[in-house]
């Protein structure tokens, strides 16, 4: 599915993963629509895997900016789609505090 809505592009599938909503200001969201990005983020517990062999399975990801979000379950940055396994969260979190997160 990732490879036909998204041609070319990595997909990595994740489980027990987190969607962040990104608190940001008015500014801020501005900048980040002019580059085409949302105010989200993804952090996930668990790789399944990866198309391109860049990360191992169950080490933990966290994302950089999405593009957008589809089908309730694939979540694209620029250079790839994050397939949403299984039931996850959504979270609404500060840009310092999302992008500090990390596993324990």
């Amino acid at each position: 599915m990732a490879a036909k809505t998204f041609p070319g592009k990595a997909f990595c599938v994740v489980k027990q993963w987190i969607l962040i909503d990104l608190t940001v200001t008015p500014v801020e969201r501005e900048k980040l629509t002019s580059l085409g990005l949302l105010p989200m983020t993804l952090f996930a517990h668990e790789i399944v895997l990866d198309s391109k062999g860049r990360f191992q399975s169950g080490m933990w990801v966290r994302s950089n900016f999405g593009k957008s979000f589809t089908e309730d379950y694939m979540f694209e940055t620029k250079s790839t789609v994050y397939l949403l396994w299984g039931s996850g969260l959504r979270k609404e979190a500060s840009i310092g505090a999302a992008f500090s997160m990390k596993a324990a």
